[in-house]
């Protein structure tokens, strides 16, 4: 650094060069100091954004730990019991939108339902953590949690696109009643359900538009008996 003949401190790239007499010796030196301020504070601000830009990531990658963590912590434990539920979550490298549940209404009645929030991010993640909250709060009664195409008509008027910045949801839906060894099940948008029993695979191919993408869209139910030793395969 330099101090200008103006008074105000500057950055100067000193060269130094020399002429020589006829024998080689040093006659003169010649210094040249070129003002590179300009340059040095770009150099500064660059630096300085990088380090906002290298914490700002430490923080977005801290908050997206901790929504997946979240997300993780309320996903189901295994099932024990007349029926059975073995979960595999592998999570993608981003956070997502994907959420399923396993859970006894009743005695007699057993829900399992896979869905997944369209694109990637903290939107789908908080659109899957609402639409779980929905699901299992008080205000949802009983004659519509048992009703697979009440459940998706209510997530389709609660999760509009227009409302959650383009972000649809698909979902497998379905209630299995014990007594009855009946699965009723409506699928909107969502890959089918697999059923397996004595060594084939039965699609469940009932499909409808995902839901939140348009107000009229309708989920037919199906209902079909499930032999003893069936197994049900889920899957996003």
């Amino acid at each position: 650094q330099y101090t200008h003949a103006g008074g105000r401190t500057i950055w100067g790239d000193l060269s130094v060069s020399c002429t020589r007499g006829p024998s080689g010796e040093v006659e003169y030196t010649i210094s040249q100091i070129l003002d590179i301020t300009a340059e040095m504070q770009t150099r500064e601000r660059l630096l300085l954004s990088e380090e906002l830009n290298r914490v700002l990531a430490q923080d977005l990658q801290a908050e997206l730990n901790s929504a997946a963590h979240y997300l993780r912590s309320v996903l189901p434990e295994n099932l024990a019991g007349s029926v059975v539920s073995e979960t595999r979550y592998l999570p993608s490298q981003t956070l997502g939108g994907d959420f399923f549940d396993v859970l006894w209404v009743d005695d007699d009645h057993l829900v399992a339902y896979l869905l997944d929030v369209s694109g990637h991010g903290v939107q789908s993640a908080l659109v899957a953590v609402s639409a779980y909250n929905l699901m299992r709060s008080s205000t949802m009664s009983a004659a519509t949690l048992l009703h697979p195409s009440r459940m998706l008509g209510t997530l389709n008027r609660h999760f509009a696109m227009e409302d959650h910045d383009g972000n649809y949801v698909t979902i497998w839906y379905g209630v299995y009643e014990k007594s009855t060894r009946t699965l009723s099940y409506a699928n909107g948008g969502h890959p089918p359900a697999v059923l397996f029993n004595d060594g084939t695979a039965i699609g469940l191919p009932i499909q409808s538009l995902p839901a939140g993408m348009f107000e009229d869209t309708t989920f037919p139910t199906a209902i079909m008996p499930i032999p003893p030793g069936s197994q049900l395969l889920l899957y996003s």
